[in-house]
């Protein structure tokens, strides 16, 4: 959160930026979140504000029950995620908020599976009258994937928001820009698509197999779900901010 203030050729000036970002994880089948939020002002100055969010993790789907063993070479699992983004300017300026949800891995590397959107304004007459923006874009979707049994995939969770300003040529009213971006995924067998796979030999999935994720995501009852993934290491976090005046 920063502001400066001082003189230029038009007169004084006032610019503010400021941002703030997270990333956090959930509970099963919610496993993680990843937020984003700016916003930049100026009165006759230039101001900008960049923020992003990124989370990564691993899971695999393993047998727990040796009733059926070896069990299934392949699991059919529904990949849901949620986002979306708003980005709003008035006058000299842009505004951007993108979110991605990428699960990549074994059979999927020539393929990753992609969630994203990307809500973008920008005032592209730098001296016509002052005017305002909008935009929304969002992402709410599902995915039925065949996963190999007992192989490690990996889920990026990202989230980022951009702004600058710079009101010129006398526009006293200044300019603004802002924007928040969220996204989050969600994991679970795909029990329908196993029904008509198997017919009269179906069977619960969730009694057989389970989702086993990076030591770090937290899950219910941990007594049921093993919490190890061997060499795998700890989840990754990043988040960076910036801000320039």
């Amino acid at each position: 959160n920063l502001s400066g203030s001082g003189n230029t050729a038009w007169g004084p000036y006032i610019a503010h930026a400021e941002g703030n970002t997270s990333a956090a994880f959930g509970a099963i089948p919610q496993v993680g979140i990843a937020t984003a939020s700016t916003s930049a002002s100026s009165d006759n100055g230039t101001a900008s504000s960049y923020v992003y969010s990124n989370i990564q993790l691993y899971f695999q789907t393993q047998l727990i029950n040796s009733q059926i063993n070896p069990g299934l070479n392949f699991i059919p699992v529904l990949i849901s995620a949620e986002g979306a983004g708003h980005s709003e300017r008035t006058g000299f300026g842009l505004a951007e908020s993108k979110g991605t949800v990428l699960v990549s891995g074994s059979n999927l590397n020539s393929q990753p599976l992609l969630f994203e959107f990307d809500a973008y304004v920008v005032d592209e007459i730098a001296f016509d009258a002052v005017d305002s923006e909008n935009q929304t874009d969002s992402f709410d979707g599902s995915e039925s994937v065949s996963l190999i049994t007992g192989d490690v995939y990996t889920v990026t969770i990202f989230s980022s928001c951009k702004s600058w300003v710079a009101p010129i040529g006398g526009q006293s009213a200044g300019a603004s820009a802002g924007c928040t971006s969220w996204v989050d995924p969600f994991f679970a067998f795909d029990q329908a698509a196993f029904d008509e796979q198997m017919g009269e030999n179906t069977y619960r999935l969730d009694e057989y197999y389970q989702f086993v994720f990076s030591p770090n995501v937290p899950v219910p009852e941990p007594e049921t779900y093993s919490l190890m993934l061997v060499g795998l290491g700890l989840v990754g976090f990043a988040a960076r901010r910036r801000y320039r005046l």
